[in-house]
C-alpha cells in the first residue's frame, strides 16, 4: 500500500508555472549572470506569441519576475493565437484524450495537404475545430476535386493542342 511518507519530490524539478516566472531570464542565464551579452541582446525582445488561456499562469508570471529582476518587461507585445477544438469545441488536452497528433494526419494525408487545413480551417487568432473528418473532408473537396480537374484540363488541352502526346524535350 502506497503512503504519504512513500512519495517525495525529484529535487532537480522546478514547478512548471514556477519555471514560467523565470524563463525570459533563465534562458540566457540572466539570473547568475545578468550582464552576460545574450541576456543583453535578447532582453527584452519585442514579441510573445501565445494562446489566451495561460495569460495569468505564464505571461503575467514572466511580465511580474522580469520587472523585478531585471528592471524591465521580458516583452513589449503579446499576440495570441487561436486554439486547437474538438468536435464539440473542447480545447485539446492529453488530460481529456481528445488530441490528434499532427504526426497521425501527416502519415496519413501528407504535410502539405495538412498545412493546408491548418492554413485554410484556423485563420491567425481564431480557434479552430479539428476532426479527422473535417480534414478529409477538406482535402477531398479542395485538394483532390481541384487536382483532378487540373488534370482533366491538362488532357483535354494536351489532346486539343497537341494531339494527345507531350513531345520530350530532354529537359527541365
Amino acid at each position: 500500500t502506497l503512503t504519504l511518507a512513500d512519495l517525495r519530490q525529484d529535487e532537480d524539478v522546478l514547478d512548471t508555472w514556477f519555471s514560467s516566472w523565470l524563463w525570459p531570464i533563465s534562458v540566457f542565464d540572466g539570473i547568475r549572470n545578468p550582464d552576460n551579452e545574450q541576456i543583453k541582446y535578447y532582453y527584452p525582445t519585442n514579441d510573445l506569441v501565445t494562446g489566451p488561456d495561460i495569460i495569468f499562469f505564464w505571461v503575467a508570471r514572466m511580465i511580474m519576475m522580469g520587472i523585478y529582476v531585471m528592471g524591465d518587461v521580458p516583452f513589449h507585445t503579446v499576440n495570441f493565437h487561436g486554439l486547437i477544438r474538438d468536435s464539440k469545441g473542447q480545447k485539446m488536452s492529453k488530460t481529456k484524450g481528445n488530441v490528434i497528433y499532427a504526426d497521425d494526419l501527416v502519415d496519413i494525408f501528407g504535410v502539405d495537404a495538412v498545412r493546408y487545413f491548418v492554413v485554410h480551417e484556423m485563420p491567425y487568432e481564431n480557434d479552430g475545430v479539428i476532426t479527422w473528418e473535417l480534414v478529409a473532408e477538406r482535402i477531398n473537396s479542395d485538394l483532390a476535386n481541384t487536382l483532378g480537374n487540373l488534370v482533366n484540363r491538362t488532357i483535354a488541352m494536351s489532346n486539343k493542342y497537341l494531339g494527345g502526346t507531350v513531345k520530350d524535350t530532354g529537359s527541365y
